[in-house]
């Protein structure tokens, strides 16, 4: 399957504590051509992703469900063997 798009180049000005910016590459189906408020819609769903994404890893963690909960010992030394 081929999925037909655009990859869209975003320059970032300034990051919050004033990290350097690394090039951002941003996808979209059916963007119109040289129109600035697509791009800002672009940027804005990609933000609002960004945000969910890392919310509900920080939830995962924080109640203990990114952790494998192995009861088996041999699997638990297998699993120690393979995070290293």
């Amino acid at each position: 399957m081929v999925l037909e798009g655009t990859v869209i180049g975003v320059q970032i000005h300034h990051l919050a504590g004033g990290q350097a910016p690394k090039p951002m590459w941003l996808w979209a189906s059916k963007p119109i051509a040289g129109n600035l408020a697509e791009v800002n819609h672009w940027w804005s769903m990609y933000l609002r992703r960004f945000d969910l994404e890392h919310t509900f890893r920080f939830l995962k963690q924080s109640l203990g469900w990114a952790k494998p909960k192995l009861q088996d010992p041999l699997a638990r030394g297998f699993h120690r063997l393979r995070r290293h």
